[in-house]
């Protein structure tokens, strides 16, 4: 990886590569490294078939993917680096996950920033800043244009907060900050990103040299006292002559392998136009009541945005992982089987749609509505909704709405064929809500309550 970061001109290191930083995503182990201007990782033991995560994304993209290796490997450059940082300095206090509706870190993608090295947080100078240290520049934005973005590496030397958010920038880095100093004019005038030392003397060779190392480069003076730049000496032949070895293919994940099918227990054989099958199961929906549902799935902190809809403001999301469901893709709505959902909940998903696919019930599935949505329930703004705990699904909405009687055994779009299995799976089905005494129900829905 170094010979690799040297070779490519990636910068300095801004987090380790050891056990602890691994990428488990689609069915693939990767381990990887960040540096200032990418992550690198390889898979498994092929350690020299060194892959770049912007080679992943498209780099005039609008928006940063929701899903896959490269979504994955982005989040896992921001936790590597914050980690880091916070090894440093203690916890940070604000935004320090990635948030893809946020222009900073789109912004940081496209244009090769890097991962942060520092949280999201508010900077007063002239006047009040969102600043966020990255490792190959700091981006800022005035609080009164809060969709903005500039790089400061970019900055009109007139720009009146200037040297305000420069020492901002050593500050958070944890160096000495003097704007007449001729190696942070070098720096400046170089575009060398953003200190990662102050200076420091290096004997070498039977001489002295003063050095200083930033994230795109390394200043270093010698006896005759001239500032220069560590790129500019021949790359030392190790570098030069490193090639990486071509990735061996990736086999197709398996799909899931069908389970024997779970006995529904005492649900008897579905009944037609009975509004009382099937019968509810042996346990309850996961509810709030002493902080029941916080303690299986851990705390969202979050604020409200429109409507229902919510913005996740820690780093719960961690908590949300990408599955398969192969079964899915056979449904409408389904695309390629690939949802968010809790880890905690995972395999219980799996398992479920095997379940039904292998009982003959997948047919029963006809349409696919999403899990994951981060939202409160409707009927309800104060509390959230599963969906935003990533433990629920919707299927069949058309023929099972909200506050209405979820369709009978024999209808067309009935789920309660499906509910038995739902069960022994440790799922809750929403048409066992009674809203109104008379069976209005949300049998659209199912969420997970129990381990099974």
């Amino acid at each position: 990886m170094p010979l690799h970061a040297a070779k490519f001109k990636l910068g300095a290191p801004v987090g380790p590569n050891d056990a602890t930083t691994t990428v488990a995503v689609e069915g693939h182990t990767y381990s990887v490294q960040p540096f200032a201007t990418d992550l690198i990782f390889y898979e498994g033991t092929q350690y020299a078939a060194i892959q770049s995560m912007n080679a992943q994304f498209d780099d005039a993209a609008a928006e940063i993917p929701a899903t896959g290796t490269a979504r994955a490997l982005l989040e896992a450059s921001y936790r590597i680096s914050i980690a880091t940082t916070e090894k440093r300095t203690g916890a940070l206090t604000h935004t320090k996950v990635l948030r893809p509706d946020w222009r900073f870190h789109l912004v940081a993608k496209n244009g090769h920033l890097g991962p942060p090295l520092s949280d999201n947080y508010i900077f007063t100078a002239d006047q009040q800043y969102a600043v966020q240290v990255f490792a190959a520049d700091t981006l800022y934005t005035p609080m009164s244009d809060q969709a903005g973005c500039e790089q400061l590496n970019l900055t009109d030397p007139a720009h009146p907060a200037l040297n305000a958010l420069w020492g901002e920038t050593y500050r958070f880095m944890g160096v000495p900050f003097d704007a007449n100093s001729p190696w942070h004019k070098k720096a400046v005038e170089a575009r060398i990103g953003v200190p990662l030392s102050a200076t420091y003397t290096l004997a070498h060779g039977g001489a002295n040299y003063a050095v200083q190392v930033w994230t795109l480069d390394t200043l270093y003076a010698g006896p005759d006292g001239q500032i220069k730049r560590m790129s500019e000496l021949p790359m030392v032949a190790e570098a030069q002559s490193w090639a990486p070895a071509q990735p061996k293919p990736i086999p197709p994940t398996p799909p899931n392998p069908l389970p024997p099918v779970v006995p529904p227990t005492s649900a008897g054989a579905p009944r037609p136009n009975d509004i009382n099958w099937p019968p509810r199961p042996d346990f309850d929906f996961l509810k709030d009541k002493g902080g029941s549902r916080e303690k299986a799935l851990g705390h969202i902190a979050y604020v409200r945005t429109n409507g229902d809809n919510i913005r996740i403001t820690n780093d719960f999301a961690n908590n949300i992982i990408k599955i398969n469901i192969p079964q899915l893709a056979k449904v409408k709505g389904g695309g390629n089987g690939d949802i968010m959902f809790h880890r905690v909940a995972a395999d219980q998903m799996k398992r479920l749609w095997a379940a039904w696919e292998a009982a003959g019930l997948l047919g029963k599935v006809l349409g696919w509505s999403g899990s994951f949505v981060p939202r409160t329930i409707r009927n309800n703004p104060r509390v959230l909704s599963n969906h935003a705990y990533g433990t629920a699904f919707d299927i069949n909405v058309p023929w099972n709405g909200l506050l209405k009687i979820a369709a009978l055994v024999g209808q067309q779009g009935s789920v309660r064929e499906l509910v038995p299995l739902a069960n022994a799976h440790g799922f809750y089905w929403g048409g066992h809500w009674n809203y109104d005494g008379k069976g209005a129900s949300d049998g659209m829905h199912f969420e997970w309550a129990v381990p099974r």
